[in-house]
């Protein structure tokens, strides 16, 4: 656990008093770090939540989607974003998800997820990534984009450095990589500062159309 370990602890804890920390809750809290788990689809939960970790939603902040919009009914992702809008001043929010369920490839991959028990409602709410970007419009960003990882890959990463992965993983099937990468997206928007994201240096495209 993270009390066992003196170095974790020092991280996390605050200089005059000790963290709070509940193995049952799955909460971590103090003025450095908080953990604290919330079902998205419950507002009202995320932002007591939140008011407990001592949030300022006036200081610029960044949120992150890694996999989650996929296993949310549209709605709760749609009042999700609307209410990130809400409660933050300035923000940039970035969401890597899963798109394409109607094609063959895209059948399977739904297919190989909902075998394992878990459903997806989201990718059948936004299949595409034309999707994605109309999504940030309807939440309230004031800028916002959305590629394919396919097109990331290929136009934003430097090619000295797809030199250097390549000569790592060496890759012959070229094909189902394109697919694979074809099937997911990295969709941002930015409220208050819309400069945010291009300052951060994240390998984006960056437009306010």
């Amino acid at each position: 656990s993270i009390e066992s370990h003196q170095e974790l602890m020092q991280v996390i804890n605050d200089t005059d008093k000790d963290a709070k920390i509940d193995v049952k809750g799955g909460t971590i809290i103090s003025d450095k770090y908080c953990l604290i788990p919330s079902d998205l689809r419950d507002i009202n939960q995320l932002a007591a939540n939140l008011d407990k970790a001592r949030l300022d939603p006036q200081a610029p902040t960044f949120v992150l989607m890694e996999c989650v919009m996929a296993y949310l009914e549209g709605e709760a992702t749609k009042k999700l974003l609307r209410w990130i809008t809400h409660k933050f001043d300035t923000c940039a929010l970035v969401i890597y998800d899963m798109v394409g369920p109607n094609d063959p490839f895209g059948q399977q991959l739904v297919l190989n997820v909902q075998s394992r028990g878990c459903p997806l409602p989201g990718i059948r709410s936004f299949p595409s990534v034309e999707s994605h970007l109309n999504l940030m419009w309807q939440g309230g960003f004031d800028a916002s984009g959305t590629s394919s990882m396919r097109e990331v890959y290929e136009k934003y990463i430097e090619a000295k450095e797809r030199e250097r992965v390549e000569r790592i993983e060496p890759l012959d099937e070229f094909e189902e990589w394109n697919l694979i990468m074809s099937h997911y997206c990295i969709s941002y928007g930015v409220k208050g500062n819309t400069s945010l994201l291009a300052d951060s240096g994240l390998p984006l495209p960056y437009s306010l159309t």
